[in-house]
């Protein structure tokens, strides 16, 4: 995609985020409903869930915006979102991304230590993934954590280990959307 239809694409995706805003308050929260229909939609990615959880585990902040979960081949999927409203698109710094996908990560790690009892009663699906996520920890067989965004990113560590298992970092930047 050239530069100049890569900004255009910015540009309408943009719109399209601040016309959802009449029904969800928030602009991340928008972008990621959006992906994630689109990317279904194109086949890149099968029954996924925006959900956005945000918290504290000790001192860190964890955080997910949705996530997807294969109950037949035990695969988890957390999404994380960076959404930034200014226009052109330009280039998320590395340590950005890196930060955002392991606070994704440590939201897997929040829910194998009980977090679903410390979440209020009505937050019904963040406490129902959490349960899910620490019944299965043991169980399952791929995890990924990715990161959608309108920005551009460059390259990231694609792996990394949690709980004795090989975790993949992937990414839906403003150029693969």
């Amino acid at each position: 995609m050239s530069d100049e239809a890569l900004q255009q694409f910015a540009k309408e995706l943009s719109r399209d985020v601040e016309e959802g805003l009449s029904e969800i308050p928030f602009s991340e929260e928008v972008f990621t409903r959006l992906v994630l229909e689109r990317l279904e939609e194109a086949g890149h990615l099968e029954n996924t869930f925006p959900l956005y959880q945000e918290g504290r585990l000790k001192n860190a902040v964890y955080r997910i915006d949705g996530y997807s979960f294969d109950e037949e081949q035990l695969r988890l999927d957390l999404f994380t979102t960076i959404f930034v409203q200014d226009l052109p698109a330009a280039r998320l710094a590395t340590p950005d991304a890196a930060r955002a996908l392991e606070r994704a990560l440590r939201f897997a790690s929040a829910c194998v230590e009980g977090l679903a009892a410390q979440l209020e009663p009505s937050n019904g699906d963040a406490s129902d993934l959490a349960r899910l996520i620490e019944s299965h920890s043991d169980e399952l067989t791929s995890i990924r954590v990715i990161l959608l965004t309108n920005r551009i990113v460059g390259n990231l560590t694609r792996t990394t280990e949690w709980r004795g298992r090989t975790v993949s970092y992937d990414t839906y930047d403003i150029s693969q959307l």
